[in-house]
Order: structure tokens, then sequence, then C-alpha cells
């Protein structure tokens, strides 16, 4: 079954995905930080990632998500990236054309983040 891989270093984030999708019964996994999430993909190739772009070096969210565009290997890659922080216009220009789904602030609106998540996992094809 295809699940949601969220790559956050932050407990409290952690903690509040890991209520929701419970909760919501949707299927997930959780990497704390780029590399784990990198191992996980290649156990697994998720429905979608949600991605911390805050995550510490060497590996934060930029340098994740362009590994795992090179694992794709023409497998769907939604990403929707979670962030504290405002993009800058020339972010907001890569999101965009990488094919980036959402962006969400933390704290998350928790109903549109559970209503991404299902939606990307309804395109997702059945293995």
């Amino acid at each position: 079954m295809s699940d949601i891989l969220v790559v956050d270093d932050e407990l409290p984030i952690q903690d509040l995905l890991t209520m929701l999708c419970g909760r919501e019964k949707i299927p997930y996994r959780i990497a704390v930080n780029g590399h784990r999430a990198l191992a996980l993909a290649r156990e697994s190739w998720p429905a979608a990632v949600l991605l911390d772009m805050g995550l510490p070096e060497p590996l934060d969210g930029w340098t994740t998500w362009a590994r795992l565009e090179e694992l794709a290997a023409g497998r769907p890659l939604r990403v929707i990236l979670f962030t504290s922080m405002d993009m800058s216009p020339a972010e907001e220009t890569e999101f965009a054309a990488r094919g980036g789904r959402a962006v969400i602030g933390k704290p998350p609106d928790t109903r549109q983040l559970v209503q991404w998540l299902r939606d990307l996992l309804a395109e997702a094809p059945v293995e």
C-alpha cells in the first residue's frame, strides 16, 4: 500500500503527524532527516512526501528533494513542502518548476493537510 513519507526533524511535528495520520487512517512513515528519507524511499516508493524545508545540513529540504528526484526514475514524486519560513521569490519559482504540490506553514491547518494527504494518496497507483 502506498504511504506518505513525512520528513521532519522536529519531535512535536512528528507527534502531530503521527496523531493525525493514525486518527485518519493515513498510512505513513517518518524520517527524521534527509538520509533516512532516502533510505525509506529506496525500500518502498511513497505516494507523496511531506518535506520539511528546514532540515539541518548536509541534506536540507531542497537537497533531499533533489536526491529524491534522482531516485524517482520515472516514478511520480508528489511533494508538499512543510516550512515555518517564508519562501523567497526564487524558491517559489523553483518549487513551481519542480512540480511541488503545496506549501504548508507550521503549525499546519490540520484539516487542509489531511485533505491534501488523502488527495495525494488517491492519485497514487495501486501497488
